[in-house]
């Protein structure tokens, strides 16, 4: 039998982790110290995007769990797509105007990645970085929620979408953004 690594992260702050990553090699020879401490041992047959809901121990599969998730909380539209983002009021304090590309990175798998990023007192900024598909660096940020209480200069590190061969590699080239403008 066969060991089976995964990096394991809670993606969304929901208590439970997923899996993004995963190797038959231990991961204490191919990573830094800090980058170990989200590896774990899973079962035999665990799939990329599984996840485990830590207050059962259970494994689900990344389709059943959506699917249990839409189901305990529907979009406010009411459609059921959890990618729905519901439209901001156009100022609230601190939300979001502009952002730049401080660092583009390199070695990001997906021509965009769309994620919330609450970073200090910031709450509900989602935002799309889209990639340049032949170097995998970043060439431009849309914001789809401007969210509230964000200050000028605060920055985010674009971890999710990097090649899973590049993925927390000893020296990555993340992508990062900072925040250049916010309503006052």
């Amino acid at each position: 039998m066969t060991q089976l690594w995964a990096k394991m992260v809670d993606t969304d702050n929901d208590g439970n982790k997923e899996v993004l990553q995963l190797s038959e090699d231990d991961p204490t020879t191919l990573f830094t110290p800090e980058a170990c401490e989200f590896w774990q041992e899973v079962p035999e047959g665990t799939a990329m995007g599984s996840v485990l809901h830590t207050a059962t121990n259970i494994w689900w599969t990344r389709a059943d769990w959506l699917e249990k998730k839409i189901a305990e909380s529907p979009a406010p539209d009411g459609s059921g797509n959890p990618d729905y983002v519901p439209p901001a009021p156009d100022h609230d304090e601190g939300g979001v105007k502009t952002v730049t590309i401080t660092n583009a990175g390199d070695n990001y798998a997906d021509a965009s990645i769309r994620n919330q990023f609450d970073i200090g007192e910031g709450q509900g900024f989602v935002a799309e970085v889209h990639y340049d598909e032949s170097t995998g660096s970043a060439t431009s940020v849309t914001i789809h929620n401007p969210g509230r209480g964000y200050e000028v200069g605060q920055t985010f590190r674009i971890e999710q979408g990097m090649d899973m061969f590049a993925w927390d590699k000893k020296n990555p080239t993340y992508t990062v953004v900072t925040i250049t403008a916010v309503h006052e």
